[in-house]
């Protein structure tokens, strides 16, 4: 979604924010299921928090990053399950995706973008690089078609 309809990718966005947030505070169970004599019963695919953060943003961030509202929601997203991130192995997937999202607004935004917006990117890629924070100021992002979020 978000393609030519920012609300709905919002919304979207809005409930995955929802998963993402009951999943980053649990423990998942090993793939391997015994018996209660420890015998192996069952072997389960095995998927972690991290991939699935990382396969979720690898979707969304090249729609996102076309429009300044759904970005906002994205960027918000990220920076609540990663302020809710008990483990270090979380954060550290919530910060290389906010990273990359940073980064990939940088290549959206073109030549057409104000110096001001542009600085405001790179600035808050670096900070996302130095301290790992996931606070977000309450400024707008646009894109280079102008929509603000």
């Amino acid at each position: 979604p978000g393609v030519n309809d920012p609300t709905t990718a919002i919304n979207c966005i809005h409930w995955i924010d929802f998963g993402l947030r009951q999943l980053v505070t649990r423990d998942f169970p090993p793939s391997l299921r015994q018996t209660e004599n420890g015998d192996p019963r069952l072997l389960l695919p095995a998927r972690d928090f991290n991939e699935m953060l990382d396969e979720t943003c690898r979707k969304i961030m090249p729609f996102a990053a076309t429009n300044g509202e759904t970005a906002r929601a994205l960027l918000e997203m990220l920076a609540v399950v990663g302020t809710l991130g008990r483990s270090r192995s979380r954060k550290s997937c919530v910060a290389a995706n906010i990273r990359a999202f940073f980064r990939l607004l940088l290549d959206e935004l073109g030549p057409r973008t104000s110096e001001e917006v542009r600085e405001f990117v790179v600035t808050r890629l670096a900070n996302a690089e130095l301290s790992g924070t996931f606070e977000l100021p309450n400024v707008q992002i646009l894109t280079h078609e102008g929509a603000g979020a």
